[in-house]
């Protein structure tokens, strides 16, 4: 683990008893604030199965209930769903990336991402939940996953309770054990700092984001089930700008992947910390690059080729078979 956090007050957290550890064959998922983002990066960079946010980033409770529960239902969307401002389509429940100048293209484009990620959600077995604000922006009485560049004045802000976050989260947990009952679930609270409106409002969302997941997890029976501290592990172990980015907003690479191995450290099985670390081996010998007729390039190659192989037994991810097909096809390169 990087030394990043050298003479700072260490957070004690440890994995709870009731929430097996994560493996290297897990598939997980993401959704939420652009801290989800940054994790799956990680987690996708070592090689292993991850969806992230099918709607786009979305930074409160309800909006993640909403995106959850579309994608975990037969569902699909309509004219009903979608809203307009100055000749721009949208909907309610996505990121900026789906608006349209065409609603016909917007419900296309929608509904073929739903369908596309409805089948491999079902099947993932970890889900990893990123709460990034309490307040919410109403647009034509409906919550909003994302402003859409529309000007504030258009909106009505609000904050959800602490009650209206605990039901919110419960209503997560129930709607994933439908369908997986021993998937999973990880809640976190982003460590990203929201400026907008202020910073004392940040501190007051942040709070009743923990007060509500505290309360609903505290209610729930912890199968399966655990509060990962993110947001505690940057504001009371690191707590130093040094560890944001200029913006004041945003963490350092430096300090993302310090969360993360402490993710790896505390919430994965042994042995599947020695995976990641042998695909990291493996990837920096694969990211090599050569001369023409460099012999022990391709033997390296042809090792790193026969390592690939064998941890695809233990850690059958499409990425790995991508790697494979990537190595062979570096070596035929060379035959021919």
């Amino acid at each position: 683990m990087t030394d990043i956090a050298n003479n700072h007050t260490l957070i004690d957290f440890s994995k709870p008893d009731g929430c097996p550890a994560l493996t290297v064959n897990d598939k997980f998922i993401f959704v939420g604030s652009c801290f989800s983002d940054e994790m799956a990066k990680r987690l996708t960079d070592d090689c292993m199965d991850t969806i992230v946010n099918p709607f786009g980033t979305i930074y409160n409770p309800v909006s993640i209930l909403d995106c959850l529960q579309w994608c975990l239902s037969d569902k699909q969307f309509g004219t009903n769903d979608v809203l307009e401002f100055a000749g721009i389509y949208f909907t309610p429940y996505h990121s900026t990336i789906f608006d349209s100048c065409n609603s016909n293209k917007l419900l296309e484009s929608t509904n073929n991402s739903l369908e596309a990620y409805r089948s491999q959600m079902r099947q993932s077995s970890v889900f990893l939940i990123t709460y990034g604000t309490a307040v919410v922006w109403e647009y034509n009485g409906r919550i909003m996953a994302n402003c859409h560049k529309i000007p504030q004045t258009n909106f009505t802000r609000g904050m959800l309770t602490a009650q209206e976050i605990t039901q919110a989260t419960q209503d997560i947990v129930s709607l994933i054990r439908q369908y997986n009952p021993n998937a999973k679930i990880i809640f976190t609270i982003s460590p990203v700092r929201h400026k907008n409106p202020d910073l004392l409002t940040n501190s007051y969302s942040k709070a009743l984001l923990k007060v509500g997941l505290t309360e609903a997890l505290s209610a729930c029976d912890g199968h399966c089930l655990m509060y990962f501290p993110s947001f505690e592990i940057v504001i009371d172990q690191l707590r130093d700008y040094a560890h944001y980015t200029d913006d004041g907003v945003h963490l350092t690479d430096h300090a993302a992947d310090y969360i993360y191995d402490v993710l790896l450290q505390t919430c994965f099985e042994s042995d599947s910390i020695d995976t990641i670390h042998h695909i990291r081996r493996l990837l920096k010998i694969i990211g090599h690059r050569t001369t023409e007729h460099n012999q022990a390039y391709y033997d390296n190659m042809e090792k790193a080729l026969k390592e690939l192989q064998t941890l695809q037994s233990k850690c059958g991810t499409n990425r790995i078979m991508q790697l494979i097909n990537e190595v062979e096809n570096k070596i035929i390169a060379k035959i021919l």
